[in-house]
């Protein structure tokens, strides 16, 4: 039938002419767009690797910012300490920048060579140390017993006397015993002037005794319990 042919050919057409209209607007959207050039960066330049920390762009220098300063770090060189070679500060960032050509320049100063320590000198020999064993040991109990008994300067009293002739240090030790009983008492005069008295009564009184009045003295009595000729003579 004419009709019915011309009819289905006019719709088997009209699908074709829509495919062939698209097919351009499709083949523009599938071109690919021209990818944008990525901006170089020079040695002197920075880019941004964190807050607060930007790299040079050969990667030698470090821009560091610390509170509000900022400051260049040449990770290519350390200070004479071994550490990081820093400079800086500067107030921002656009300062910090700008100082990298000129920090390119700078050496660092020789490590410095720690001085040798010396060794400490040896303690000088004491006294002490200098004495046989056997009088190092006595003199050092000597100065113990003088301690337990309240003397002062125990050691020095020791080390200056220990050899005299005269009973020096039991003196001292009497002569403590007195004042400490005159400082007890109220009256410090009167007590000083019978205590004189009664050390004057003791050692010179007995030497002018009248024979055959027996005499006395007042000596040193050794370690040994033995009595020695060695007077005592205190002065309270």
């Amino acid at each position: 039938m004419p009709g019915a042919k011309s009819a289905a050919t006019k719709a088997s057409a009209k699908p074709v002419g829509k495919s062939a209209a698209k097919s351009p607007a499709k083949a523009k959207s599938a071109e690919a767009k021209p990818a944008k050039a990525k901006k170089e960066v020079g040695p002197d330049e920075v880019v941004r690797q964190t807050a607060g920390s930007y790299l040079s762009g050969d990667g030698r220098f470090e821009v560091r910012q610390s509170d509000s300063n900022w400051y260049v770090v040449d990770t290519a060189q350390a200070n004479e300490f071994g550490q990081e070679l820093m400079h800086g500060p500067f107030g921002s960032l656009k300062e910090a920048t700008a100082a990298i050509p000129g920090a390119r320049d700078v050496k660092p100063l020789l490590k410095s060579t720690p001085r040798p320590v010396k060794p400490a000198p040896k303690p000088e020999k004491s006294w002490l140390d200098k004495l046989p064993a056997n009088e190092r040991r006595e003199a050092r109990d000597l100065i113990r017993a003088l301690e337990r008994e309240g003397m002062p300067s125990a050691e020095d009293l020791v080390r200056r006397h220990r050899n005299d002739t005269a009973p020096t240090i039991a003196t001292r030790l009497i002569e403590r015993h007195l004042n400490v009983l005159i400082g007890e008492q109220p009256d410090r005069d009167q007590a000083t002037e019978l205590v004189r008295r009664v050390v004057e009564i003791l050692t010179n009184e007995g030497a002018r005794a009248r024979r055959p009045v027996p005499g006395w003295t007042l000596v040193e009595v050794a370690t040994d319990d033995e009595p020695s000729t060695r007077r005592i003579t205190p002065r309270p």
